[in-house]
């Protein structure tokens, strides 16, 4: 293309301020390194540039992909704007993301400091391209403003209008969201998707100021394989290293996929660093099919450091067990850590089994791909049951167990009624190797056991 500028006799020189240009540019390129990131940009597209410094035009339509977000597809962008003494007008601006389509319109303005007002309208965008379990299409209406003075940003966006569906099912939107002195606030979120809602309002920056409330009347609505009823509020409040929360959850016949719980209730509070938080947990008929459970934990404590209790249980016509554990924990970038001081099962044959005191209590370990615990004992009567080893990764399971005289009248639930057994059990066992090609070494010794059978007659 060229370019035009006048001699200015008074400054000997040319005068910026009458240049005048006609160019054309176009380009391509593959995988330009992206400064300061592991990224690197594919573009290619046109360019045209006419006009001088108090009134031009920009014409362009060109793409970009960026190979490393494989979930994002090629953009295509295509505008137009008249510029005017430091504005543009922005007369033609459309995104073709792959997933749906952006167009917008707007000034841009940059006399003093750089500011903007801008209206977006959003078509058929679809959160199925990146959640394939989620299809849908969403419109909407957004405006934004905003400047940068000094270095300062603030920014406004405003949802005017937002509807469509997800997965089938109606989907709309309102709120807007602010930045200011860098802090963002959330004002009056609403989003509905058919039976279900969410709401928030929030402030974020060196200080929190959070509320959330969610009613899930039909989570088949929102992922396959969810069903039930969830209902989630809460607050935060306070520094945004250090705030206190209260949060409550309550769910009624949940279910994904096989795995349900008929009801499942928990409480979160915190008040801040070095002052505790407390989990109340309780889940009733957790299992797939007839195997359920009941879940009760309770924690106090910081989350790197903290004590706790856990007990399982089933009560059902056909078993009745439990199991208990409490200890104090750690938790930290190495994992999970217990020194458990309360073990105690309750097999549901009327046998109790209890952890042996230690002078080192056991510590059970927990981390990214292993978990191990360390020797412990527990004890009815004169009967034990010790783990002389135990050990779980991915490569596998490494478990040693020793029997002493183990009473076998637990036996006799299962047994026909003019049969039953007694005596004591002793030995040991060990089972390692990777699941499903397991290795294992028994050896016990049943020197006591008594079986008696009972012939009834018939009078």
């Amino acid at each position: 293309g060229t370019l035009e500028t006048a001699f200015d006799a008074g400054r000997m020189g040319f005068n910026p301020g009458s240049l005048v240009a006609d160019l054309e540019n176009s380009w391509s390129f593959e995988n330009f390194a992206i400064p300061g990131r592991d990224l690197h940009l594919t573009s290619s597209g046109d360019l045209s540039i006419q006009g001088g410094m108090d009134a031009s035009r920009i014409d362009g339509s060109f793409g970009f992909s960026i190979p490393e977000l494989g979930q994002l597809p090629q953009q295509q962008i295509d505008l137009a704007a008249e510029v005017r003494e430091k504005n543009a007008r922005l007369e033609r601006f459309q995104v073709d993301t792959g997933f749906g389509r952006i167009v917008g319109d707007g000034s841009i303005n940059w006399q003093e400091f750089l500011s903007w007002n801008l209206a977006l309208t959003l078509s058929d965008l679809d959160p199925g391209h990146f959640v394939t379990e989620i299809p849908g299409s969403i419109q909407g209406v957004l405006s934004s403003s905003g400047q940068i003075n000094a270095g300062a940003l603030e920014t406004e966006l405003q949802i005017d209008q937002m509807d469509g569906q997800i997965r089938g099912f109606p989907l709309t939107g309102s709120g807007n969201l602010v930045y200011r002195e860098n802090s963002i606030a959330a004002n009056n979120i609403v989003i509905r998707a058919g039976d279900n809602r969410l709401g928030l309002d929030a402030v974020w920056g060196s200080n929190i100021d959070l509320s959330w409330n969610l009613l899930a009347s039909d989570l088949s609505q929102l992922y396959p394989g969810l069903d039930g009823v969830l209902e989630m509020n809460g607050t935060a409040a306070g520094q945004s290293d250090n705030p206190e929360i209260r949060a409550q959850i309550s769910a009624r016949s949940v279910r994904y996929l096989d795995i349900s719980a008929e009801s499942l209730q928990a409480s979160i509070s915190s008040s801040g660093r070095n002052t505790g938080q407390t989990l109340d947990l309780s889940v009733s008929n957790l299992g797939r099919g007839e195997q359920q459970l009941d879940i009760q934990l309770n924690m106090l404590g910081e989350l790197n450091q903290h004590e706790f209790a856990l007990r399982v249980f089933s009560e059902t016509p056909a078993e009745d067990m439990s199991v208990r554990i409490a200890g104090a924990a750690t938790f930290d970038e190495q994992g999970w850590r217990s020194d458990l001081n309360e073990l105690a099962l309750d097999s549901g044959f009327g046998d109790q089994w209890t952890l042996e005191t230690a002078e080192n209590p056991p510590r059970l370990s927990v981390a990214r791909s292993q978990a191990t615990i360390s020797p412990l004992c527990l004890r009815n009567g004169p009967a034990s049951i010790c783990a002389t080893e135990a050990s779980f990764d991915a490569g596998g399971i490494n478990l040693g167990v020793n029997l002493n005289r183990v009473q076998l009248e637990m036996l006799n639930e299962f047994l026909p009624q003019d049969v039953r057994i007694s005596g004591g059990l002793s030995g040991d066992l060990e089972l390692s190797g990777p699941m499903g090609e397991l290795l294992g070494n028994v050896e016990l010794q049943a020197p006591e056991i008594v079986m008696t059978i009972t012939q009834l007659q018939e009078t």
